[in-house]
């Protein structure tokens, strides 16, 4: 199976996630910020990437560009649920642009990331 790196500063989110793909014998590496996101790809690449917009040290798009970059085969999915100025579509949206494979807006449900998943490993 996959190996999936979690990328979000909210620990019950990251739990949730490990929970639920390790539950589908998916191999899980967490990760609280964009800058330790970055670092644990290098050592030990994720097939698949899911990773949170609004972060502290490094926010999500600066690490979606950085791991597009050095990891050009490696997926990624961007979540967010937006910030107080802007709706989460105009961030993902962007995410999109600069090299997300898709996208998902939070709150979510777990059967919505897993499907996105699974389309991501049969392209």
């Amino acid at each position: 199976m996959p190996h999936i790196l979690i990328v979000d500063d909210d620990i019950s989110i990251q739990k949730m996630l490990k929970i639920f793909f390790e539950n589908k014998k998916y191999s899980v590496s967490l990760a609280s910020n964009g800058r330790e996101a970055v670092y644990k790809q290098s050592k030990n690449p994720a097939d698949i990437i899911l990773t949170d917009i609004f972060m502290p040290e490094k926010e999500g798009l600066e690490t979606i560009r950085e791991i597009r970059e050095k990891h050009p085969q490696t997926k990624i999915i961007a979540m967010s649920g937006g910030a107080f100025y802007r709706a989460p579509n105009d961030y993902l949206t962007i995410a999109k642009k600069i090299g997300a494979d898709d996208v998902i807006c939070k709150p979510f449900e777990l059967k919505q990331v897993y499907e996105k998943i699974l389309q991501l490993i049969e392209e």
